[in-house]
């Protein structure tokens, strides 16, 4: 407008006198968010939907616990109220504590007619699962709410939605926009972000927990929550422990009584989603999408961490799991069919996992033991893989006509074939993931601990001390290994499979660490004669271990290296921080390691958690071979080699 004429004046009185008729919903101001000045906390109005007549209900703020970064989109935000003012001293009341989400999703039409309605799909959740107590606590319960209603100028209750704000008018010049309602919905059951996880048997813990609800919702209330991923998944504590929480239904669809969801749509967060979704085809959409969710997160969270203590330190870049991120989703389907087609294209994946994080092989074992149940347990070989692959079939019944071509026929898409399959499937999913995380990694996990507590107690923060005793007991197993499986070789005359000289060498690289440790800590009669008393005891336990179950012995080896390369990182953190000086390496670490002649203490630390991250993938890997039944390690050779194979 041009204030410098008459006509250019006038329209900007009309919009001054506009504005300030205008009501306050159409200025971007909430009214149904106040603040109270006699408790002096701000107010929020509910819908209350179990009410015969419209009513609202008004909570008092407690706290904001998400913040909409984003002014499109849902705009979703979520705080933490109760139903009592806080008293004259501000103190509340937390144990009636409620969680309200407020955000503006995508709705077809009025609220009767939209399946999509996040309030109806939570109340029918809420009343299918009521009076279960095997899944109290790992959902959140519906207590009231649905669309917001505001009043527009006539003094009218109208839907608060993107067309009541803008107006008919502004609305019709705008074109095909997305109709956006304002959703309120509260609910009981507040938990904490999935960074709150303290450990990966914590993690494990809540993943069972909320895939054991995400199940029972499919099981009691035919509804499939098809967005798992690592924001809605909720941590919770009390006195009984850890618990997860799935929280979400945003993009929950009702099943089919045989458990199909049969509008297909792409939903969800992009690096968690499964092929199907990423790829928008016709096809049915099971429990089984959710599942390969799952494994996905476990894997992003094991490469990335989940909070600032489990993030990688360091700045690698071409990860292979970034592929699974962008904007072009047939890339991320096709990144994704590749890395879960085989245990050989998964491991691009699992090798690329923070070292760092305590009790990293056991996540491992967990997502590879995961995907060998969706991808390949199957009998039908149609069921198997994650790549769709075409026969070459000849033209034509003449066999001796070289010149009759070929056509080329898909073999059915082994995503969908196994979705015909889901319940099996996911039950064995659910079972398998059951005993991770309440079975025999949880004794593997706390029998390494109680070896390392006496550690612990004993050497404290002498971490050079510490470190010559962790090396007299990590020599030992290669040592046995090589030599248990030698004379195994022996009796039967048969060869070892190409074990002996990986143990061996295992043996030989941690017996250098030791002599570097001596080089460096000088201990004194007491000190070895404490070393020589550990080292038999060790070696007579590992010994009888490893003849009853190498399986366990490699396996429990693979935990003690992950114990080892931890206490190595707060080695490096105490020479950081000047608590430890960091001297000049030895001259026995500089040639062994190769390294520079100026190399420093601080330098021979990172060299010897290399060796030991590298030693506690190579345990895991050796009992996974045991448990799979291929213990040669010439079957991943290329026969068609001409360099000779040298077979121990």
């Amino acid at each position: 407008m041009d204030v410098t004429t008459a006509e250019g004046r006038l329209e900007l009185i009309r919009f001054l006198v506009n504005w300030s008729f205008c009501e306050l919903s159409k200025l971007g101001y909430d009214p149904t968010i106040r603040f109270n000045l006699k408790h002096k906390c701000l107010t929020i109005d509910m819908v209350n939907s179990n009410k015969p007549m419209p009513a609202q209900t008004t909570y008092y703020l407690r706290e904001v616990v998400v913040v909409a970064e984003r002014v499109f989109g849902r705009h979703t935000r979520c705080f933490v109220v109760g139903e009592q003012p806080p008293s004259s001293d501000g103190n509340c009341d937390t144990s009636a504590d409620i969680l309200i989400k407020d955000a503006w999703p995508e709705v077809s039409g009025s609220a009767k007619n939209d399946m999509r309605d996040e309030s109806k799909l939570l109340k029918q959740v809420s009343k299918g699962l009521a009076g279960r107590s095997e899944f109290e606590g790992l959902y959140p319960k519906y207590i009231n709410g649905g669309r917001m209603q505001i009043q527009d100028a006539h003094g009218e209750s109208v839907e608060d939605t993107t067309r009541t704000v803008l107006g008919e008018t502004v609305w019709a010049q705008l074109g095909e926009l997305p109709l956006r309602a304002h959703m309120r919905i509260a609910m009981s059951g507040v938990g904490k972000p999935l960074k709150t996880v303290q450990s990966i048997p914590e993690l494990i813990v809540v993943i069972y927990d909320v895939m054991r609800c995400h199940m029972g919702i499919i099981e009691h209330c035919q509804i499939l929550h098809r967005d798992i991923s690592e924001g809605n998944i909720l941590v919770q504590r009390d006195d009984a422990g850890v618990h997860g929480m799935l929280i979400d239904f945003d993009h929950a669809i009702h099943l089919t009584k045989k458990g199909y969801a049969t509008r297909a749509e792409r939903t969800g967060t992009r690096p968690f989603m499964s092929v199907n979704n990423l790829e928008d085809k016709p096809t049915k959409r099971t429990a089984l999408d959710d599942w390969e969710s799952i494994i996905y997160i476990l894997c992003w969270l094991g490469t990335f961490g989940w909070n600032s203590d489990t993030k990688p330190s360091d700045s690698m870049s071409n990860w292979k799991i970034e592929s699974w991120d962008g904007y072009d989703v047939k890339m991320i389907a096709n990144a994704k069919r590749d890395h879960m087609d085989s245990s050989r294209t998964f491991t691009g994946i699992t090798k690329e996992f923070n070292p760092s994080i305590p009790h990293i092989a056991a996540l491992k074992d967990i997502v590879e033991g995961l995907r060998a149940v969706l991808i390949d347990d199957h009998k039908d070989p149609t069921l198997r893989g994650a790549i769709t692959i075409q026969d070459r079939i000849p033209k034509g019944d003449d066999s001796n006509d070289v010149f009759r071509g070929y056509e080329y026929k898909p073999r059915p898409d082994p995503f969908v074939k196994r979705a015909e399959h889901w319940e099996s499937i996911s039950e064995s999913l659910l079972a398998k993931l059951e005993i991770y995380a309440q079975g025999a990694k949880k004794l593997f996990i706390w029998a390494v601990k109680s070896a390392r507590k006496p550690t612990d107690i004993f050497f404290r923060n002498k971490y050079i001390h510490r470190s010559v005793m962790l090396k007299v007991v990590a020599a030992v197993p290669g040592m046995v290994g090589g030599l248990i499986r030698h004379i195994k070789s022996l009796q039967g005359m048969h060869h070892d499979g190409g074990w002996m000289g990986h143990l061996l060498h295992e043996a030989e690289n941690e017996r250098m660490h030791l002599m570097m440790w001596m080089e460096v800590s000088k201990p004194v009669m007491w000190e070895r004669a404490l070393i020589a008393t550990v080292q038999m005891g060790f070696f007579a336990v590992f010994s009888l271990l490893y003849m009853v179950s190498p399986r366990t012995a490699h396996r429990v080896v693979g935990y003690l290296e992950e114990e080892a390369v931890t206490s190595y990182t707060h080695f490096i953190g105490e020479i950081d921080a000047g608590r430890i000086e960091n001297v000049k390496a030895p001259e026995i670490a500089v040639a062994y390691w190769n390294l520079d002649p100026e190399s420093t203490l601080r330098d021979v630390v990172l060299a010897v958690r290399a060796d030991e991250a590298l030693h506690h993938d190579t345990n895991h890997h050796f009992s996974d071979r045991i448990r799979a039944k291929r213990e040669s390690l010439f079957e991943d050779m290329d026969t068609n080699s001409n360099k000779p194979h040298i077979k121990y």
